[in-house]
């Protein structure tokens, strides 16, 4: 089965292949990285994640694809480190919706444990991993319209 395309908005590019765009008419952010795990990368990656909850459109969920499907995508202790120190920058109140598509590897597996530790866990953000972009964009889209009901 191959990818849909969805129209979105330009590609952002910033530092270290880490690019930005929205789909749905800016209700979906799709943040994608290369895979690189310098120390610089994870803080550009992360300071996008803040500057995309800190710009959504209020009344709207939070709803992020997060691609990490490059094949050097990796764990370090930092980037752990930066991944949970982006829940303290939550809008208040703000409903998130983290789909992080990985490739089915040990990684994928890694990854999954990780977003099930405590410090991920909060009753206004949910997060699922997905290997396939299309799947992970059905759930993001079910779980806005759920909002919009």
């Amino acid at each position: 089965m191959s990818p849909q395309t969805y129209d979105h908005t330009p590609i952002e590019t910033f530092k270290y292949g880490i690019t930005r765009t929205y789909i749905d008419e800016g209700r979906i952010a799709i943040i994608k990285t290369e895979g690189n795990m310098l120390k610089n990368a994870i803080d550009t990656w992360a300071s996008l994640l803040i500057l995309t909850m800190q710009e959504w459109d209020a009344p709207q969920p939070i709803a992020v694809l997060h691609d990490l499907s490059h094949p050097a995508q990796g764990l370090t202790p930092y980037a752990r480190e930066r991944a949970a120190d982006l829940m303290n920058y939550r809008p208040e109140g703000a409903m998130i919706y983290s789909a992080v598509v990985l490739p089915p590897t040990f990684m994928n597996k890694i990854i999954g444990q990780f977003i099930r530790l405590s410090a991920f866990q909060h009753p206004n953000h949910q997060a699922r991993i997905f290997v396939l972009q299309d799947d992970a964009i059905v759930w993001l889209r079910q779980q806005s319209a759920a909002h919009q009901a």
